[in-house]
């Protein structure tokens, strides 16, 4: 039969603790107005940066 007095483990616990900051984080930054681009500018910047970092790989 089972022990019915387990405790979770440390790393479980850290695990759920950094959950809970990170969703508690988010909710406050609901309220931060959020900056909005255009579709376009948003493919160019994702292939700039693609580029950017296969020149610095090099």
């Amino acid at each position: 039969m089972a022990d019915k007095n387990y405790t979770v483990p440390a790393s479980v616990q850290r695990l759920v603790q950094s959950y809970d900051k990170q969703k508690k984080t988010e909710e406050q930054n609901e309220h931060v107005p959020k900056i909005k681009i255009s579709e376009a500018i948003g493919r160019v910047a994702f292939f700039y940066e693609k580029i950017r970092n296969a020149v610095d790989y090099k």
